[in-house]
């Protein structure tokens, strides 16, 4: 078996979406509703972005196509690998060429700087955990790292939202008004105190370059969603909430431990979700680890509901 790596764009989208096809109908992800032109579809659209790269494993012998991995490397310090890739044509040596094309990965990965290899599996039921636990193995194996399990969650903005207590000594502002060189610091004061595991796995500087992300004021807020509670001119609490997928979703939500317990957290969600509702959206999600019970059980106040989880797994090249 050989190793070769194209960009998306140069990569044969037919033959990927049949292997993509024929992975998916022989596993637990199996579903009617699953085609090789909606597979090639996808895959055409991913190509318009340089930065998306393919593997492709094929036989010495017949130049078949075996399997592929996907990943992304237009993220500053990290490549990201496509959700549940590898692809691989059911086989008896399919392990074999999945751990191929993670090693390959993890090869170019070093090649071209980056420092992290990431890989999410989403959407997980009951139904697919056999299949986690195969994918899991084959990264383990590879010398990959658990980071966490999160949970996507809804909520259905309802008109009569949960009130708060009105917060004594602090003043409520919008986002839009501090700069990020004042937000900085309560943000890690209150993410390096935190149960985000996904975050906690990463370094330092892959850490600033989140924050950097996610507080882009290249990126829209929702202006009147997106608050911080300041005490005497310090941000002791943060919501950040923008546009997805047509949705609104809320994060990064934060609040510095010294604070803690008075209600911040809960007042910043209810004007959040108020400004939302007024704006005549109807639904709201966010994602957050599952091992943070204090703001899962906030969240539930609010009528979140988890739909599914996902899985982390990361692997540094330094």
């Amino acid at each position: 078996m050989r190793t070769t790596l194209s960009s998306m764009r140069d990569a044969d989208t037919e033959a990927l979406a049949k292997v993509a096809f024929q992975a998916r109908q022989a596993s637990e992800r199996r579903s009617s509703e699953l085609s090789v032109v909606k597979f090639k579809e996808a895959l055409d659209s991913a190509a318009d972005d340089d930065n998306q790269k393919v593997l492709l494993c094929r036989s010495d012998e017949s130049d078949e196509l075996l399997g592929w991995l996907s990943f992304y490397t237009g993220i500053p310090r990290i490549v990201f690998i496509a959700e549940w890739h590898p692809e691989i044509v059911p086989s008896d040596s399919y392990g074999v060429v999945a751990k191929k094309l993670i090693r390959k990965a993890k090869k170019v990965t070093k090649e071209i700087g980056k420092e992290r290899l990431e890989v999410q599996f989403n959407r997980i039921t009951s139904r697919i955990r056999p299949l986690l636990d195969r994918y899991e193995g084959w990264y383990r194996d590879e010398g990959f790292r658990y980071a966490t399990e999160e949970t996507y969650m809804e909520a259905a903005i309802i008109d009569d939202l949960p009130g708060f207590n009105e917060l004594d000594d602090v003043e409520i502002k919008p986002i839009t008004e501090i700069s990020n060189d004042d937000l900085i610091d309560p943000f890690f004061d209150s993410f390096l105190d935190s149960k985000d595991g996904l975050f906690l796995s990463l370094t330092k500087d892959q850490q600033i370059d989140a924050f950097n992300y996610w507080f882009s004021r290249a990126r829209q807020f929702i202006d009147e969603a997106s608050l911080c509670v300041l005490d005497r001119d310090r941000v002791v609490g943060f919501l950040v909430v923008r546009v997805e997928d047509g949705s609104p979703h809320v994060g990064p939500i934060g609040v510095h431990p010294d604070f803690r317990g008075k209600g911040i957290a809960r007042a910043l969600l209810a004007k959040g979700m108020e400004a939302i509702r007024k704006q005549g959206f109807r639904k709201v999600a966010l994602e957050m680890d599952i091992l943070n019970t204090p703001a899962m059980n906030l969240y539930k106040k609010f009528g979140f509901q988890s739909i599914h989880n996902s899985v982390y797994y990361y692997w540094n090249a330094k």
